[in-house]
């Protein structure tokens, strides 16, 4: 059965990226191949990378169609949901992009990062949420969400 739509809470248990992008920026496509890579390292390992795509607010939405073609193109192996300007508020204020958040089991924040993050770093907060080794920060739960899934079998 195919799900038309996704909730970030769903993935409660799993540690998740969650990846802020649209088709036509250039630093968000070149790090879809790390985060393509990420997901068959630990996809199988209580792990998800979720993409929200903004082509349907950015540059006036002229970008919505490319979505479709653009996950086939680049062999996206992940879920890509359609996020609105509200999600982009909610999660602080995304002014650019790409934006991404490393969530633990639990949901919550661990790491945030603005622009093309090195696949390392990625797999540095993996790691230490795996390990526990996480310092005593404030602890900011990752706002839920439930939008339309493009890839339903993603």
């Amino acid at each position: 059965e195919t799900k038309s739509e996704l909730s970030l809470s769903d993935y409660k248990g799993k540690i998740v990226i969650l990846d802020f992008w649209a088709t036509w920026c250039p630093p968000c496509r070149e790090g879809i191949p790390d985060l393509v890579e990420l997901k068959e390292k630990y996809g199988g390992d209580g792990f998800e990378v979720i993409g929200i795509s903004l082509d349907g607010v950015t540059r006036g939405g002229q970008t919505l169609d490319d979505v479709e073609p653009f996950i086939d193109d680049f062999d996206i192996n992940y879920p890509i949901v359609i996020g609105d300007e509200n999600i982009m508020n909610t999660y602080g204020g995304i002014r650019s992009i790409p934006t991404s958040f490393v969530l633990d089991r639990e949901g919550n924040i661990v790491s945030q990062y603005v622009g093309l993050a090195p696949i390392s770093s990625y797999e540095e907060d993996i790691r230490r949420i795996k390990e526990n080794d996480l310092d005593d920060q404030q602890v900011i739960a990752a706002p839920d969400f439930t939008f339309p899934l493009v890839n339903p079998e993603g």
